[in-house]
């Protein structure tokens, strides 16, 4: 729940805007956190449903959590991949054209 409050607030962020691995990260948990908040607001619990056991057996699972797994994932990896120069940048500030 913490998450559903806490993302929205960061997207106003001038810097997160700009970002689109990490708007897409964010807005895919944003969308996990709330299919599961409707699951446990609506039945009371979160429904799995999907459920694999071809060639081996996984865990059961739903497409909230695919979509909670997915942008941790790219979380992370935009976390690990963005160059030092990117985290230190200071955004120039805009400027005025003035007329002659």
């Amino acid at each position: 729940m913490n998450s559903a409050v806490a993302i929205p607030a960061l997207s106003w962020r001038r810097h997160t805007a700009k970002d689109r691995r990490l708007c897409a990260s964010l807005g895919l948990i944003l969308a996990g956190t709330l299919g599961n908040l409707f699951d446990r607001v609506v039945f009371g619990r979160v429904r799995d449903f999907l459920y694999y056991h071809h060639w081996f057996e996984w865990p059961v699972f739903n497409v909230a959590d695919c979509f909670l797994v997915c942008g941790a994932g790219l979380l992370l990896l935009q976390a690990f991949t963005s160059s030092a120069d990117d985290k230190h940048k200071v955004p120039e500030p805009a400027t005025a054209a003035v007329a002659d």
